[in-house]
C-alpha cells in the first residue's frame, strides 16, 4: 500500500466533480440545472488556466514583446518544408498543445459526456473549426498571432462560464437570488466587451496595419478579410442572399 492510498478522504476529481451537482442542489438550484453547474466549473477553470498559462507565455515571461508591440507577430516567421528545421519558440508550441488538447476534450465531451443540447451541431462546428484554425496557425508558424489570439480570447469564456454559473443559481429553493441576478448580469456585460478586442476584430492586425505604414499589403488583407467576413453574414442576419456589390474599387483598398 503506498502513502497516497492512505490518505483519507483523498477522493478523485472525477469524485469530486460529481459532488458539484449534490452541492448545487442543497443550494436549491433547479433540478435541470445541477449537472449543468459542474460542467460550467470544470469548463471555467480548464479555460482559466489556459489563459494563465498563455498570461505567463505572452507577457509576464518576458520573452516576448509582441503583446506590446503586435507588429511582431509577423517577424521570425520562417517558410521551410521541415518544420524543425527553425523551430518556433518552444513555450509557443506548449500553448498550441495545450489548446489542442483541451478543444479535443471538448469535442469529444459535447458528444459523449455534456448534458445534451439542442445546440450541439453548432458547438461541435465550433469545436471544429478551432481546431482547424489551432493546426492550420501551427503549419503555417503563425504561433506568435495564435498565441496573443488566444490570450485575447480565453478571457471571454472564463466570463462566460463564470455568468452561466449565476445564471444557474439566480434561483434558488424557488426563490429569486438577487446577488446571483446581479452577478449574472455584470459577467453578461464583461463577457460582451471582452469581445471588442476578441477574436472577431483581432487588435493585433488592426495595430499591425495602423502602426505600421510600410505594410501595404497587410492593411490591404486586414480591410479584405474584414470586407468578407461582413459581407459572408449578411445571409445569416438577414436571412437572404445580400446584393452583390461594386467591386471595380476594391483594388485600390
Amino acid at each position: 500500500m503506498t502513502w497516497w492510498s492512505a490518505v483519507p478522504n483523498r477522493g478523485s476529481a472525477n469524485d469530486k466533480l460529481k459532488m458539484l451537482p449534490a452541492w448545487a442542489k442543497r443550494c436549491g438550484v433547479q433540478s435541470a440545472d445541477t449537472a449543468k453547474v459542474s460542467e460550467s466549473v470544470w469548463k471555467g477553470t480548464m479555460h482559466g488556466l489556459l489563459w494563465l498559462s498563455s498570461l505567463y507565455v505572452v507577457i509576464l515571461s518576458g520573452k516576448h514583446s509582441f503583446f506590446h508591440r503586435p507588429c511582431q507577430v509577423w517577424d521570425g516567421i520562417v517558410w521551410n518544408k521541415n518544420l524543425y528545421v527553425d523551430p518556433p519558440a518552444f513555450d509557443l508550441q506548449v500553448i498550441y498543445a495545450l489548446q489542442l488538447a483541451h478543444y479535443l476534450h471538448t469535442a469529444y465531451a459535447t458528444l459523449f459526456v455534456d448534458t445534451w443540447r439542442s445546440d450541439w451541431i453548432a458547438l461541435i462546428v465550433h469545436h471544429v473549426v478551432t481546431l482547424s484554425l489551432i493546426s492550420l496557425s501551427f503549419i503555417r508558424r503563425f504561433l506568435p498571432m495564435g498565441a496573443l489570439v488566444l490570450f485575447i480570447h480565453d478571457i471571454s469564456d472564463v466570463l462566460l462560464e463564470f455568468t452561466k454559473l449565476n445564471v444557474y443559481f439566480k434561483w434558488r429553493h424557488g426563490k429569486p437570488s438577487m446577488i446571483n441576478k446581479y452577478l449574472s448580469d455584470i459577467g453578461f456585460l464583461l463577457f460582451a466587451l471582452s469581445w471588442l478586442p476578441g477574436p472577431d476584430a483581432e487588435p493585433p492586425i488592426g495595430l499591425t496595419a495602423l502602426n505600421a505604414p510600410k505594410r501595404r499589403h497587410q492593411r490591404h488583407y486586414l480591410r479584405k478579410a474584414l470586407y468578407g467576413t461582413c459581407f459572408s453574414e449578411l445571409p445569416l442576419l438577414h436571412g437572404g442572399g445580400p446584393v452583390l456589390p461594386d467591386t471595380s474599387n476594391l483594388k485600390s483598398l
